[in-house]
């Protein structure tokens, strides 16, 4: 199983302070039967990658939110959702779902942008 999710993020820049906003993030999961021998309980097994991000108003890729805010900040709200996040909301929905404020249009965002690119550019 795979898909898209939107979801709030909070992140904290290299000077200790705090950014709130919304991610795009990718995602696949499967089901982990459960394991006799190692006592394993089974569940799902998730991995997830932000694909762009919204915060103070500035559309950032992965990459640009590393740059931003450094890659052990990406990497701990990925491992977040990863590992805590994502497979409870499948174990209690089997789906994961988005934050309905959280929602935001990447494509929309870069062709508003792209007068002031042109501009840049020129």
């Amino acid at each position: 199983m795979h898909g898209t999710a939107f979801k709030h993020i909070e992140l904290e820049d290299g000077s200790g302070d705090y950014f709130e906003g919304s991610a795009e993030f990718c995602w696949t999961a499967s089901r982990v039967a459960a394991d006799r021998e190692t006592g394993e309980p089974g569940g799902w097994e998730v991995y997830t990658s932000i694909a762009f991000a919204l915060v103070d108003d500035m559309l950032y890729s992965r990459d640009e939110l590393a740059l931003r805010f450094g890659k052990e900040e990406v990497t701990r709200i990925e491992a977040y959702y990863e590992e805590e996040a994502f497979p409870e909301e499948l174990n209690d929905f089997e789906n994961i779902y988005d934050d309905e404020d959280a929602k935001f249009d990447p494509a929309a965002i870069l062709r508003a942008a792209e007068p002031f690119l042109a501009i840049a550019a020129e």
